[in-house]
């Protein structure tokens, strides 16, 4: 679901985009992505159903857009996380604070458009967390 004053997030084109690992036909890689994706759509309509902060987690949102942008090979910078995960900039950098205080991500605090992305670390946490999710289901 993409709307016109939101960025796009990565995938949310095609899901099938030459940079997805689905379209390299990478297996388990291409679960994982498609996954995060499903994941990260369901949090984004569950927001704009309910409306309500209440019920969000903005640094699960970004996390998911992050591994989501790895796997497509894009650029996160901090100023477009916040806009396509609809955070304002003092919600989205309290959530990538704690992701970076967890060492899940790398970011230049303070730069708007710096680059956020995932860590190793952060990259095989979602990983094993996609693979248990997906063997639950």
């Amino acid at each position: 679901m993409t709307s016109d004053n939101v960025v796009r997030l990565p995938g949310q084109d095609a899901p099938e985009s030459p940079a997805s690992p689905a379209a390299r036909g990478d297996g388990m890689a291409a679960d994982n992505h498609a996954l995060a994706l499903r994941m990260h759509r369901f949090s984004l309509d569950r927001d704009a159903q309910f409306q309500s902060d209440a019920l969000r987690n903005p640094a699960w949102d970004i996390l998911l857009s992050l591994y989501v942008a790895q796997m497509e090979k894009l650029d996160a910078p901090f100023a477009t996380l916040c806009v396509a995960n609809r955070l304002s900039a003092d919600m989205g950098a309290a959530a990538v604070k704690a992701l970076h205080a967890l060492s899940l991500v790398a970011w230049r605090e303070g730069e708007p458009n710096s680059p956020v992305a995932l860590t190793p670390r952060g990259a095989a946490q979602m990983n094993q967390f996609l693979q248990r999710v997906a063997l639950s289901a």
